[in-house]
């Protein structure tokens, strides 16, 4: 919600800040919203980091993230000014009730895979053994991704 292309840059202000060393910034892409579709188009990009916290640490940190960009998750799946997914953590696997890494439905998405594509095309997932760009070419998601011509 609001100006979007604001809340991805304060977002990756925030975060190179407290977070770590940023390593890759993807292009900004603009895909229809997914899962309520009754709303305005989402902006999505991906970003990776060097950082020294642990990942539980870190996604406590993205959620008081989210909460100081403004993000109020009124209905899931809809408009908000800001949405963090901690999507990796190097090749780990971490499945508690707070925190599943890979993110679980990640590969399923375009809106994920497209920009992750930008930045770690042969990163290999650890779960599904693929790497991202034949996870992207492969997927069955319908909505369309467009690369913008925006920069964070």
């Amino acid at each position: 919600m609001g100006d979007r292309l604001h809340h991805l840059k304060s977002c990756k202000d925030m975060l190179e800040f407290s977070v770590g060393e940023l390593l890759h910034v993807s292009g900004v892409y603009e895909t229809a919203a997914w899962g309520k579709e009754d709303q305005p188009n989402f902006l999505n990009a991906a970003l990776s980091f060097k950082t020294d916290m642990p990942p539980l640490l870190l996604f406590n940190h993205l959620q008081e993230t989210e909460f100081e960009l403004g993000a109020l998750k009124k209905v899931i799946w809809g408009p908000r000014e800001i949405d963090i997914d901690l999507i990796f953590f190097d090749q780990q696997i971490i499945q508690t009730k707070k925190l599943k890494v890979p993110h679980p439905r990640a590969h399923l998405r375009n809106f994920v895979l497209a920009p992750l594509c930008d930045i770690i095309p042969n990163y290999r997932h650890p779960q599904l053994k693929r790497t991202i760009e034949e996870l992207y070419l492969s997927s069955k998601d319908t909505l369309e991704v467009s690369l913008t011509d925006q920069h964070l």
